[in-house]
């Protein structure tokens, strides 16, 4: 082989091994991570049952798994946690993570869920969908979930002011308290 056409190839593989940006499901680039000063990148909720959350955030909204293990503590309880993605593997990322994994007589299991609206240290976890019709309908169906807002019509002003931005808004807790804001943006946002 001549050394010319060895270092295209060499060229090639560095190229399509090294992936830098960051592709959301049509593969258009979302963005470079490794460039970014700060990126937001997961959402963690301590939750009291794993396989009922996913019935939520993934069976439900359509999260996709990207992480899925059972991390051993330093004292041999285990927790299991997990990411879910919607359209990028790097940011917007929702961990669920269940501490005392297997043990169902966990104490954490026993505290009181406190569903308290719009207070501080409250959350809004906010999901847009372009089909809140079906979302709606599987999501409260999941044992648990608490319908704070079914979808309601409202207007918002727009980022730049010049116009209103046009949502129907539904909101629910997840079993384990969380707020869960559920949208499908009617407009687009300018």
């Amino acid at each position: 082989m001549n050394p010319k056409s060895s270092l295209v190839q060499l060229i090639l593989i560095a190229v399509f091994s090294y992936n830098s940006i960051s592709y959301g499901s049509e593969h258009e680039p979302v963005f470079d991570v490794s460039k970014q000063d700060i990126v937001f990148r997961r959402t963690t909720l301590i939750v009291r049952n794993i396989d009922t959350s996913l019935m939520l955030y993934k069976d439900s909204l359509g999260m996709e798994i990207v992480y899925d293990n059972i991390l051993e503590s330093r004292d041999g309880s285990q927790s299991r946690l997990i990411f879910l993605k919607t359209k990028d593997e790097q940011v917007g990322i929702l961990g669920l993570w269940e501490l005392d994994y297997g043990n169902p007589s966990s104490d954490r299991r026993k505290l009181p869920i406190e569903r308290k609206a719009f207070v501080p240290q409250g959350n809004i976890h906010l999901f847009n969908t372009n089909d809140l019709d079906t979302k709606w309908k599987k999501v409260i169906e999941v044992p648990g979930v608490e319908v704070y807002r079914e979808p309601t019509y409202r207007e918002y002003p727009s980022y730049d002011g010049s116009d209103v931005i046009k949502v129907n808004v539904s909101i629910i807790y997840d079993p384990d308290g969380n707020m869960i804001e559920l949208n499908q943006l009617l407009t687009p946002i300018k």
